[in-house]
């Protein structure tokens, strides 16, 4: 038997519904927006870093401009605060901060020295 479960939560200017269906199988979920049907958005902001670091090849270290274009394209919020395509480097380093978790001067592997998050900082967070 079907035991549909609707909740429902303001974002600033729009309305997002989540529609969850559970049976004796697998849950199945998915994100309405504005009418738009989307995957379910990533558990936590953990896991949306460490899911661009994993699209981006597994760099040991990603340049703050790219972990942000790595995230702008999913859909749902970030820790509740902004939506992913509205993250901007500064968004997203207060969002880090309470996990202590901060950019640091990086010389990545095209040369570049540049502010960086570090992948094993992420993982190292999971496993906390």
């Amino acid at each position: 038997m079907k035991s549909p479960i609707v909740l429902i939560w303001p974002e600033p200017g729009q309305r997002v519904v989540l529609v969850a269906e559970t049976t004796h199988a697998t849950p199945r979920c998915s994100c309405t927006q504005a009418g738009r049907t989307d995957s379910p958005e990533p558990m936590s902001l953990l896991d949306a870093c460490l899911t661009a670091f994993s699209t981006a090849g597994d760099p040991a270290a990603m340049a703050s401009a790219d972990l942000v274009a790595g995230l702008r394209h999913l859909p749902g919020t970030a820790e509740g605060r902004w939506l992913y395509r509205d993250l901007t480097q500064q968004r997203l380093a207060h969002l880090l901060a309470p996990y202590r978790i901060h950019t640091r001067d990086t010389r990545l592997g095209n040369g570049r020295r540049l502010k960086a998050y570090h992948r094993a900082d992420l993982a190292a967070l999971g496993r906390r």
